[in-house]
């Protein structure tokens, strides 16, 4: 995101921008900690294509755009809202770098939702991005219904945050629960739950069951392992690599830009490694090696690909993956 410099649209509230993960964010990313950083928009872009260009493990990112809050008569909640990227951003960006996929983000309780989602797609998003317990919508409301066809008719994976959550404001935490996501599922969607529904801090609820339970009984079921390579969640990947059933339902994620390290697997990573992957400069690359090193099959990394519309290739001049 960034702060709307440059006529970029993005959006970021002072109280987010001067938190203490936010802070920590940026100082992980060489944009200082204090103050407002200038030309944040620019800096954050740069960054990005930089490490998208040392990553040789990664052919493309998914790059998500991230909706207003909105109430459940359709009405914007500017005073809650602490992040916004726009769709078009993102597929702006998408346009930019031949390593970016967009991924859209829409509010189902916009009263423009639909047209939107169609909007969209239309130009390009591969998929539908959700924080609801941020965000605010409810995945189990039946009135979402229409919205969750057309996202089944255009072909458009959902993705909605569940589990744990520590660097936006939580309004509506019981939103976390993946079994929200079933009404989603019963409307052909494929959903990928991030974070596979782990918990990240010592007392969140533990949904992780829940989430395999999901992915065992339907077949659009995933769940993906972004910001596994943080302390919280580090601990997930033998429990995965255990259950070869619900290990065949996850993608790779990565949570970019939440910063990673290799130390959070040491007594599972060789010390010498996990030297070698910390000496690694991008973010995206390193989360990738992380996960190798710490035994997740190559099939993970490419799962994601199978699951995104064949139009996701053919904008990029490419055949869709076999």
């Amino acid at each position: 995101s960034g702060t709307g410099e440059g006529g970029t649209g993005c959006a970021i509230s002072a109280d987010l921008l001067g938190s203490l993960a936010f802070r920590y964010l940026r100082w992980s990313l060489g944009l200082g900690a204090f103050g407002t950083p200038k030309g944040l928009d620019a800096r954050l872009r740069a960054r990005l294509f930089q490490d998208l260009d040392r990553s040789p493990s990664v052919d493309f990112v998914v790059l998500y755009a991230h909706d207003k809050v909105y109430d459940t008569s359709g009405s914007l909640r500017q005073d809650l809202t602490q992040l916004h990227t726009p769709n078009d951003y993102v597929l702006t960006l998408a346009r930019e770098h031949p390593k970016i996929l967009p991924a859209a983000s829409v509010h189902p309780d916009r009263a423009d939702a639909l047209d939107e989602l169609e909007r969209a797609a239309e130009a390009g998003a591969v998929l539908m991005k959700w924080l609801p317990n941020s965000q605010g919508m409810d995945p189990a409301d039946r009135k979402h219904r229409r919205f969750y066809e057309a996202l089944a008719r255009l072909g458009l994976p959902l993705v909605a945050h569940t589990g744990g959550e520590h660097t936006v404001a939580i309004r509506w935490p019981e939103y976390t629960d993946p079994a929200r996501l079933e009404l989603a599922l019963d409307c052909g969607v494929t959903v990928i739950a991030a974070h596979c529904a782990t918990k990240s801090g010592i007392v969140d609820p533990e949904y992780y069951g829940t989430f395999a339970a999901l992915a065992r009984r339907y077949p659009g079921c995933y769940g993906d392992t972004a910001a596994i390579g943080t302390p919280g969640r580090f601990r997930h990947i033998p429990r995965l690599l255990a259950d070869q059933g619900v290990l065949a339902k996850t993608v790779h994620g990565s949570d970019y830009p939440i910063p990673v390290s290799a130390w959070w697997g040491l007594g599972r990573i060789p010390l010498a490694e996990i030297r070698r992957i910390q000496g690694v400069p991008s973010t995206l690359e390193r989360d990738v090696r992380i996960k190798r090193a710490a035994g997740m099959p190559e099939a993970h990394f490419r799962t994601l690909a199978g699951l995104l519309p064949k139009r996701a290739w053919e904008k990029k001049g490419l055949a869709p993956p076999s």
